[in-house]
Order: C-alpha cells, then structure tokens, then sequence
C-alpha cells in the first residue's frame, strides 16, 4: 500500500453472469433524517428500506469492486485531478510569475524561476493549473511541464495511517480495519468507519483512496465523508431490525502525515509494499501529466532528393590519395615516373570493375562511376612537374 496499511489483497473475487438482474433483497442501507430519543439531534442516521439491488444469487457482493480497475491502468483522469477540479484551483502569484521566467531571455534568471518552481510548497495542482489555464510559450509549457513530473515522482506523499480493506456489500466506501499509532486518522477515525468520499471525491476502493491521498503532500488538510456506526451506553453497536448496523454520516477534517512514517509499521498489513504501490502511482501520474499538458506536436514537411554522389567523391582514400600525389607534384616535390603512372592506372582499372559488378546496388553503382571518372580525370600525365597536368 502506498498510504495505508492494507489487509491484502481480496480474494476470489468473480463476475456473475452477464445478464445480472434486479430482484428485490433485503433491505439496503441508506441515509433517512435524524435519529429518535437519545440519538435525536446526533446528525444524519442510516437506516434500512426496502430497495432493490443486484441479486447475490447472479452477482457475487463484490461484483461491483471486481469491475473496477485499478486507477494506475484507467487512464489520466483516475490519478491526475479532473479538469473541472483544476477549473477551480486559485493560483498563487508568485508561482505564476515564476512560470512566466522560464523563457527570459536571461539563462540566470530561468534557472532560477525553475528551482523556485521545485522548491514551491504550492501544491502540484497548481502547476497543473498553470498548463491548462495560461497562455504558455512553447519554451515555458516543456519546462514547467518537466518540473510538475519531477514533483509528481519524487516529491513526499501524504497518508492517513489506517488499515483497510473492500466492504464485503454492496455499499459505497472503505472500511477501517485499524488506526496506525501516532498517525493522523488515530485523533479523527474510528475502527467500522466507512470512507465514502474526500474531498467531495466518491471513494469505493481501497486503489482509489490510496491515489487520492497520495496526490497530496503531508501536512495538507483533507476533509473526509465517514459512515459511522452508531453504539449504545455500553458501546456496543446499533442494530435495526434486520442484523445490520445503524450508520450516521460524519465529516472529519485532518492534517496528512507522511508516506514515510509507515514504514514504521512492519506488522504484516503491507507496509514494506507500500514503495512499489507508490511507484506505480507515480509513473503513471507522470504519464499522464505527459499526455495531458504536452505541447502539440508540430508537423514538418521533410522534402528528399536525390544525393550527388559527385559531391563526396573527394573524400574516397583512393582520390584523397591522388589528390596528395598532385600536390607534390605542383610543389616540384616529385615528378611523374612510368612506374607511378602505371599504379594510378590499375588503381583506375580496379575502380572501373568495381562500379561494373552486377551484384552493385544502383546507388553504389552510380557512387563507384563518380569515383571512376573523377580519379581519371586527375591521374597526371608522365613527366609531369611543376605545374603539369595530363
């Protein structure tokens, strides 16, 4: 788990049939108006009415978690905050006057606006905000976005510091299983409470808390929706009529811990595999924070023609050679034999075979004719010196 000490993973979880049908049930959980008597005034309480739902008979409990899939594979809008969200997210000034410094013209001054952009204890949506909302040079938007996925990957993740695991119905939420000591959610949760939502985002698996938390840094404050169940004088809890617990809805407000602080707890809940949740969490924030605020990709016309091969000729050993030899030659350095003639000669022969072999590609082909003609044109003629030429 990344924020959390999970129980495990759930298991023998299955689909039903495909063609699950409605049938009436026992009755379901749901929200009525105040309580009576001693609960009277304690806020909201969940009683029980008849209302239809999936047939366990054609569709397991957990039929609805089971098509569920876990945020790191959904996509961008299940570990990046939605567009609407980040439509509403103020942005603080001097995070945008930073922003605006990443194409100065000065080199001092961009890196300076980006290591206040790292260092920023704004949170990530913000730079988000930034990518969607202003108006960003192309310069500006690869570098702000370069430094939102280096905060997405490496910056501290927050954590409630509970256990959890699927509720085993068809209700919405997830259960506390424990408080880890010391952390936030041991002042504000109780064990058999149900997280439905933070932050007026729905929560129905344990994946997607862990993802919503994780996005946060410690030391934000979130505000969890909680159903709780009610007890008695003696503590025991609240049952109605059918067996099940009589729920009020509470909202809790508190401050995150730290990601770090669970590995502390080594006691079996998962604590030593919360790095690789976490680590997939990040990547795929990363990949998502790519396709989502990348600038669009510009189409360029690419226009080939064909290479002159007479173009390189001069840089084949054989002319480079022959080219030294002329050299020497304007010099007065040396004066053209027969012996020397004749060597260019078989030089030329070879070239001329070579450019003549029918297993040549025809770009080769042509590339050997150019080097042919080109030596035969500089081979010097015999008794050359000074300034001779053939």
């Amino acid at each position: 788990m990344a924020l959390v000490a999970l129980a495990g993973p759930i298991a023998g979880t299955s689909i039903g049939a495909a063609d699950a049908r409605l049938a009436p049930q026992p009755p379901a959980v749901a929200i009525s108006g105040a309580g009576s008597g001693a609960d009277a005034g304690a806020g909201p309480v969940v009683q029980l009415r008849n209302e239809p739902r999936l047939d366990p008979r054609v569709d397991p409990p957990l039929l609805q978690r089971a098509r569920e899939v876990p945020p790191w594979v959904v996509g961008v809008g299940s570990v990046l905050p939605d567009p609407e969200r980040i439509a509403r997210v103020a942005i603080s000034p001097e995070l945008l006057l930073a922003a605006r410094g990443l194409d100065d013209a000065d080199w001092a001054l961009r890196d300076e606006a980006a290591r206040a952009l790292r260092a920023s204890p704004q949170p990530d949506e913000e730079l988000m905000a930034i990518l969607e909302r202003e108006p960003l040079s192309v310069e500006q938007r690869h570098r702000l976005l370069a430094i939102l996925c280096e905060r997405l990957a490496t910056s501290p993740r927050g954590a409630l510091g509970i256990r959890m695991r699927q509720a085993g119905d068809l209700q919405p939420g997830v259960l506390v299983e424990g408080l880890l000591p010391g952390m936030p959610a041991e002042a504000v949760l109780r064990v058999g409470d149900r997280i439905v939502a933070i932050d007026d985002r729905p929560v129905s698996t344990g994946d997607g808390l862990t993802s919503i938390i994780q996005l946060e840094r410690p030391g934000r404050t979130v505000r969890l929706d909680v159903l709780r169940p009610q007890r008695d004088e003696q503590g025991r809890e609240r049952r109605n009529e059918f067996g099940h617990p009589v729920l009020e809805r509470v909202t809790v407000e508190l401050r995150l811990g730290s990601f770090d602080d669970l590995e502390r707890f080594d006691d079996g809940f998962g604590a030593r595999a919360a790095p690789g949740r976490a680590a997939m969490i990040r990547s795929e924030q990363v990949r998502a924070a790519m396709a989502r605020y990348a600038p669009a990709p510009i189409e360029v016309a690419v226009v080939t023609a064909p290479v002159d091969a007479a173009l390189y000729v001069d840089d084949h050993p054989a002319i480079r050679s022959l080219l030294l030899y002329q050299q020497w030659i304007d010099e007065g350095s040396i004066r053209v034999t027969e012996v020397l003639r004749r060597s260019w000669l078989q030089t030329l022969e070879q070239l001329q075979l070579a450019a003549a072999d029918p297993s040549a590609t025809e770009a080769q082909r042509r590339e050997l004719e150019a080097i042919a003609s080109r030596y035969a044109e500089l081979i010097p003629s015999v008794g050359a010196g000074g300034r001779g030429r053939p």
